[in-house]
């Protein structure tokens, strides 16, 4: 097969690839637009514009929480509309949803920081010990945050 046949059917098999995604691009809903509020810092003689820096802010800005939870919405109803999700999900479940996962050791002086994820957990916790046997003391658990 010479270069060019090799291209043209990388080619081909790519666009191909592409027409079910353009497909399903069609029929997903918009996702929720964020404001834009322009804020400008300059250093050095370098101006530099972040149209959401509001976001940083959450406490003071009343308009973060409902974007937030809009984003939210909007990507719940995106994964729910993926065929075979619920399999999918169950099986990964099945594989790796009952076991207690520890990651990210890290050890300075007598304290060990690891992420743990507990039996059920979305997501991973912050926790230190004193030494590597010491009792867990945990320092930051989204899965708790509100």
């Amino acid at each position: 097969m010479t270069a060019l046949s090799r291209r043209g059917l990388l080619a081909a098999a790519s666009a191909l690839a592409v027409l079910p995604l353009k497909a399903l691009a069609a029929v997903l809903p918009k996702p929720p637009a964020a404001k834009l509020t322009p804020a400008t810092d300059t250093a050095f003689g370098i101006s530099l514009t972040d149209p959401y820096r509001w976001m940083e802010s959450r406490e003071k800005d009343p308009d973060w929480e409902p974007y937030m939870k809009a984003q939210n919405a909007y990507a719940r109803s995106v994964f729910d509309a993926i065929p075979g999700r619920d399999a999918l999900a169950k099986r990964i479940a099945e594989l790796t949803g009952e076991m207690a996962v520890t990651r990210g050791l890290a050890i300075a002086g007598p304290y060990v920081f690891l992420y743990e994820r507990p039996v059920g957990a979305n997501s991973y916790r912050l926790v230190v010990r004193e030494g590597l046997t010491g009792a867990s003391r945990v320092l930051i658990d989204p899965n708790t945050e509100k």
